[in-house]
């Protein structure tokens, strides 16, 4: 929890209406009982609880929890609630006032503009947005909320928003993910069991006809092992079968890199 002295509180006006925004860490929350007002929500809690996945009481931004109740220097009860920018998107997504678009160019236009330019609110690991950028984002984010509740298969989702992307000059392309990394080569000191390796080069023979073959070649014993409940039988590698694997305590593991090897060498004993 921050102490007071980290928070601040940022007064905007939109229209004729006062939207206060309150920086903790350098992050912007703004009142969410501003936000729902300006948008035309009569029931601004309701609305807030609906639609605001990650709204917080001010107590759990920042400040003191004993009396007063109020943070006297922002001016707020300590259980104002505050939202993040993606929940003020949410609320703008679902007013019905067609004064919903002037609000959301206002705040990537104004709002936040302002405050990265005092040098208090910034990306720690990136440039701010362009204005045209950030609109776009908004826009899509917008519309992947409003498609994921409508009965749509996903070609129509598909092409409403290729259809959007096309209206902010973003070809479908220029979203394409990179390609994935390669998946990284095993190390030689990989240990992995038999029955994983066969299945990882696809072999047709099954774990018990390997092990009789590295039996065949001396490669591999039944040893007798004291448990807890008595004495155990299992598998253990010995003599030339130790260059292949390492004995665990209930199965030996195989090295990943020299299993190919291994298979070339049993491959006339395998039956």
């Amino acid at each position: 929890m921050l102490n007071s002295a980290h928070l601040s509180l940022i007064p905007f006006r939109f229209e004729q209406s006062n939207v206060r925004v309150v920086l903790a860490e350098n992050i912007p929350w703004f009142v969410a009982r501003d936000v729902a007002l300006v948008l035309g929500y009569t029931d601004t809690k309701k609305a807030v609880a609906t639609h605001c996945k990650k709204a917080k009481p001010l107590i759990d931004i920042g400040g003191a929890n004993h009396p007063p109740y109020t943070n006297q220097a922002l001016n707020l009860d300590y259980q104002t609630k505050l939202i993040p920018e993606s929940d003020v998107y949410r609320l703008i997504l679902r007013s019905k006032l067609p004064s919903a678009e002037r609000f959301q160019d206002w705040v990537t236009e104004e709002v936040l503009p302002t405050i990265r330019q005092t040098g208090a609110y910034h990306s720690p690991t990136a440039d701010p947005l362009p204005a045209d950028l950030l609109r776009a984002y908004i826009h899509l984010t917008a519309l992947n909320l409003y498609l994921t509740h409508l009965p749509l298969d996903a070609l129509s989702k598909r092409q409403w928003i290729e259809h959007t992307l096309a209206e902010l000059g973003i070809t479908p392309q220029d979203l394409h993910p990179p390609p994935p990394p390669p998946p990284a080569q095993p190390s030689e000191r990989d240990l992995f069991t038999l029955s994983a390796l066969l299945s990882l080069h696809q072999q047709r023979h099954s774990v018990q006809v390997v092990n009789r073959a590295l039996v065949r070649l001396g490669w591999l014993q039944d040893i007798r092992r004291e448990t807890p409940r008595g004495l155990k039988r299992v598998k253990q590698l010995v003599g030339e079968g130790l260059c292949y694997g390492r004995n665990q305590c209930n199965q030996p593991l195989y090295y990943a890199v020299q299993f190919p090897e291994l298979l070339r060498r049993i491959s006339g004993y395998l039956r």
